[in-house]
């Protein structure tokens, strides 16, 4: 079975999540990793840039 690469982009304002993710999706066969934006205007460029397929996105809501 031929299985495509699934692009992955993160958006999260901690580095030590951004580098877990990166540790675990480079285990996984047919996951490409692109990167992390810690703010809006960032991951709107790579998301512009790159095209991924999942966008994995910390929500918060302040009080």
């Amino acid at each position: 079975m031929n299985v495509d690469t699934i692009k992955v982009i993160s958006v999260d304002d901690s580095p030590i999540f951004a580098e877990r993710l990166k540790n675990t999706f480079g285990e996984m066969e047919n996951i490409n990793y692109l990167g992390n934006a810690n703010n809006v205007t960032s991951a709107i460029s790579l998301i512009d840039t790159h095209k991924p397929n999942v966008l994995v996105a910390q929500l918060c809501k302040t009080i």
